[in-house]
């Protein structure tokens, strides 16, 4: 519904009577076709009908005439995981959806924020690839950042991630916040 109201994609609504009508009445040709009814076998028509006119198609109950799959996103912030049952159980990707978004603690993401923020100065401090992976971990794994983060003080697991590097380094980090 976002993507109609943006003009980026026109939705549908109503009686298909004619398969053939319907898809050669769509002007311009779309690009794409989710053949999303209530029929199963309304959509299959819809989505062959469609491919014959040079469509990409997705029909939501027939992942083998599909072009593709439209997985359950967990959209966690900055984390991002595609669940697929390649079609045999939408549900059960849902529920695997939900355990994945509850695995997931505000402190992950929080220590992927502080990560992010940190990456260009790391790489440019610390040329070897083993050494960052190690400093890295020794950040993930401090439970004084992590304590930190728990406590919402950012700025805090900011600079003692930064003693981290510095101290690995022996010297001072220059800071590219």
């Amino acid at each position: 519904k976002k993507l109609q109201k943006s003009g980026r994609i026109e939705l549908l609504w109503g009686e298909v009577k004619n398969v053939h009508t319907f898809i050669e009445g769509l002007k311009p040709k779309p690009f794409l076709l989710i053949a999303a009814t209530d029929d199963r076998y309304l959509n299959t028509e819809l989505a062959v009908k469609a491919r014959e006119a040079g469509c990409m198609v997705y029909a939501i109950d027939n992942p083998a005439i599909s072009d593709f799959t439209i997985p359950a996103i967990a959209n966690l912030g900055e984390v991002k995981v595609a669940i697929s049952t390649s079609g045999k159980s939408p549900a059960m990707a849902g529920i695997i959806r939900r355990r994945i978004e509850e695995a997931i603690r505000e402190e992950d993401i929080l220590k992927i924020r502080l990560l992010g923020m940190m990456r260009k100065t790391i790489k440019e401090a610390i040329p070897d690839q083993r050494t960052r992976k190690v400093i890295i971990y020794e950040i993930l794994e401090s439970p004084e950042v992590l304590m930190a983060l728990r406590e919402g003080k950012f700025d805090e697991a900011y600079s003692l991630a930064k003693k981290i590097i510095e101290d690995q380094l022996g010297g001072n980090l220059k800071n590219n916040r």
